[in-house]
């Protein structure tokens, strides 16, 4: 037997042994389409300023070696503003830069505390008790440099970014939505997942917190626009369901006696995600480009080779493509057993 069927009967065996016995959990059925937006997307200055920070803090010593430029160049700015710019920085260095987006759950209180404020010309003088009093310190320090020297740009980018995504959502969301969720054995959340559109989110470009669930995702990721945009906004919806995922295999792998690799969860997570219609045009246009640049007989004769035959070829190598480059949690990727399963 291939190892990708062994795989497949594999990943099968566990998702229906996890979801045995969960139907009788299960809510009263809700409408099979959402009648109500999948997703609240936003552009809030004072989060958009706290994840800016954060990666420029990170970024400090690749500046300071000449392999980055900094954003903005605190040598172009007036001494007033490059006081306030690198006191900001500093405090960000000291106690934001080596903190985990995801993992630390203070980091997520303070993004969601942030987004609440939205666009406000200034933080509240109170009810944000989830902002240390030097995080907010720096936040006031940097905000008057960032509102006229990088935030117009930004505002313009996540703007632009939402005008293209709105109407993917809209029309390919009501049919994904359920699909995923069914996925997961839950349904769609009652209100509008709210996603907060900034320069940057961290290392893989989007993240996701919960409860309550809240996603980031950057407007400046080339990776994340158009159809490969709306599969990860799903992709990371689902990480709302990814703990009880993880659990449920990890307890139906220990029944089985088999051994399976942490990150399985989160190739399911990446396969449910993009199995739908717009998924499949992903999958099909990053295998053409995976195969235009590949070496042997097909390179540079696609032109060659049947159109049925072309798409079935792309809609391997797509897959394969989209699983490699897959930010799997841990940053290593899926494990070859979970590849197999996930691509059968």
């Amino acid at each position: 037997m291939r190892a990708s069927a062994r795989g497949a009967l594999l990943l099968s065996a566990l998702l229906l042994g996890s979801c045995a016995g969960s139907r009788g959990s299960l809510p009263p059925e809700p409408p099979a389409v959402p009648r109500h937006p999948l997703f609240a997307f936003r552009a809030g200055f004072w989060v958009s300023l706290h994840h800016h920070l954060r990666g420029e803090a990170r970024r400090l010593d690749l500046v300071k070696e000449g392999k980055l430029e900094p954003e903005p160049d605190p040598a172009s700015l007036p001494p007033a503003e490059r006081s306030a710019w690198e006191g900001a920085l500093a405090i960000y260095a000291r106690t934001m830069a080596t903190r985990d987006l995801v993992f630390d759950p203070g980091m997520a209180e303070i993004k969601n505390a942030l987004a609440g404020v939205g666009g406000a010309a200034h933080l509240p003088a109170a009810d944000l008790p989830a902002l240390p009093p030097e995080v907010r310190t720096a936040l006031e320090l940097a905000a008057p440099v960032y509102r006229a020297r990088l935030w117009p740009e930004h505002e313009r980018l996540a703007r632009a970014w939402i005008a293209e995504m709105a109407p993917l959502v809209d029309r390919f969301g009501p049919a994904i939505a359920p699909r995923v969720a069914a996925a997961n054995r839950t349904y769609w959340p009652a209100e509008p997942i709210p996603v907060e559109i900034v320069p940057e989110a961290g290392p893989n470009g989007a993240y996701t917190t919960s409860p309550p669930t809240r996603t980031s995702i950057s407007s400046r990721d080339p990776g994340y626009r158009g159809l490969s945009g709306l599969e990860m906004l799903f992709h990371e919806s689902s990480h709302a369901w990814g703990r009880a995922l993880s659990e449920s295999l990890a307890a139906e792998a220990k029944r089985q006696g088999v051994e399976i690799h942490r990150d399985l969860w989160h190739g399911v997570l990446f396969y449910t995600a993009g199995d739908h219609e717009a998924g499949a045009r992903t999958r099909r246009r990053a295998g053409l480009r995976s195969l235009r640049r590949q070496e042997g007989p097909l390179a540079g004769r696609l032109a060659a080779v049947p159109r049925a035959d072309r798409t079935r070829l792309a809609r391997v190598a797509g897959r394969r493509s989209l699983l490699r480059n897959s930010r799997a949690g841990s940053g290593r990727g899926v494990h070859p057993t979970g590849r197999a399963a996930v691509m059968a």
